[in-house]
């Protein structure tokens, strides 16, 4: 003969993390020698529950140049952020950026500061 165990109720909840990530090249000419600033925009799965750290990998003409680049502290609550950071280019020419975001609970990870600016081509 058998026997149930007790009910138990249990709350499940989204995991949090990044759910969408838009990044926009600077509205004037780029010139050769002189930071460029690119700003994004992330929306998380469900708003902040505690702190965290935002991060970006930045990709240039689909190598990854930079990994894990804080940029942004994420606040309880929040349920969006914006993020910028700057490269410089040292050659003319036609270049493809993007950034892959994600988000690491706050001690975790280094504050975010402002990231290198890196040039390209290397």
């Amino acid at each position: 003969m058998g026997v149930w165990s007790n009910a138990v109720t249990v709350t499940v909840e989204e995991k949090f993390e990044v759910a969408t990530n838009t990044l926009k090249a600077p509205a004037g000419p780029i010139y050769v020698g002189e930071p460029a600033t690119f700003t994004g925009t992330v929306t998380f799965t469900r708003p902040a529950p505690e702190t965290y750290t935002l991060l970006i990998d930045i990709e240039v003409n689909g190598s990854i140049t930079q990994r894990d680049v804080p940029v942004e502290t994420i606040s309880p609550g929040e349920s969006s952020k914006t993020y910028s950071f700057q490269l410089e280019f040292g050659k003319p020419g036609s270049y493809t950026i993007r950034t892959y975001a994600k988000v690491a609970p706050a001690g975790t990870a280094p504050p975010p500061t402002p990231p290198k600016i890196p040039v390209y081509p290397t």
